[in-house]
């Protein structure tokens, strides 16, 4: 996690709120998406998925309950179009409208010395939502407030770089997904069952039959790790052994003072290689972080 906890804040542009509303939005979503929309309510939040039909994620989110039968999911602005685009095949059929309302809302987030273990939401105040995760709140703030909500927080908080933001969700093993890494992945490629955001409980929804046999039967050789390199990396590098085949690929990553952390899909046997290769044969050096 970020050390030295303090009275730090930044923007968080790059988060954008997608809006599922429909008489039965909760019914429709329990269908699409990987968490069970029984655990989500007004209190509470929870980290999903959605899927494609072969059990590929085109995106990570984090779903809340407004009221009832009405659901803001938060995912990077990127991924929005993409996510509606599929979603909204389905929803014709369901009486759902689906929508991006980013415009809406501004995001900033702020850290605290409190540890959360969920998705908590805090009640909606002076058109204020927070949802908390880790030791950093999230604030989506209705536009009309959000220069003078900035300007008081100013006053009794420093304003860091949104760079900050992304580390600490890589840090937490959060993956985003965005355009370039779309419909690349499974949860188990992710970690995303490992951070609650898949339940196997619940009944069918798009890809669930994929899920359930890699959960229950397949032997996985790779699993997502948090790494330091020494150099920036795009999103959705890969890399590749003296074969030619994949052995790994970026999900997300952000730099810090120390180089770049990145959050990759990379084969078990690789983690304790001194490098790593891409297909243009270049060289990157690497540490598996615990």
């Amino acid at each position: 996690m970020i050390k030295n906890v303090g009275a730090i804040v930044a923007d968080f542009s790059a988060l954008g709120v997608v809006s599922v509303d429909g008489k039965s939005a909760s019914k429709f979503l329990q269908g699409q998406i990987t968490q069970d929309i029984s655990q989500v309510s007004e209190d509470c939040g929870a980290l999903g998925s959605y899927l494609t039909p072969k059990g590929r994620v085109i995106s990570t989110f984090i779903i809340l309950q407004i009221k009832p039968e009405s659901y803001y999911l938060l995912m990077p602005k990127s991924i929005i179009d993409i996510f509606i685009e599929k979603m909204s095949k389905y929803a014709i059929f369901s009486k759902i409208i689906i929508q991006d309302v980013s415009e809406k809302y501004q995001v900033i987030a702020q850290w605290t010395s409190e540890q959360y273990t969920t998705w908590s939401v805090k009640p909606a105040k002076n058109k204020i939502i927070t949802v908390a995760n880790t030791h950093m709140l999230l604030h989506l703030i209705d536009n009309t407030g959000y220069q003078s909500y900035k300007e008081n927080m100013r006053q009794t908080h420093t304003l860091v770089s949104e760079d900050i933001v992304q580390l600490t969700l890589i840090q937490a093993r959060i993956p985003l997904i965005h355009p370039e890494n779309t419909e690349i992945f499974t949860i188990h490629d992710l970690g995303l069952d490992k951070l609650n955001a898949v339940n196997f409980k619940k009944g069918c929804y798009t890809g669930q039959e994929i899920v359930a046999r890699m959960h229950y039967k397949a032997k996985l050789k790779h699993h997502l790790y948090l790494v330091k390199f020494e150099q920036i990396l795009a999103d959705n590098q890969i890399f590749i052994d003296n074969n030619d085949n994949e052995v790994g690929r970026v999900v997300h990553g952000s730099s810090n003072d120390n180089g770049y952390l990145a959050l990759v899909w990379l084969r078990d046997e690789k983690t304790h290689a001194e490098y790593l290769v891409t297909p243009e044969k270049q060289v990157y050096h690497f540490t598996v972080i615990d």
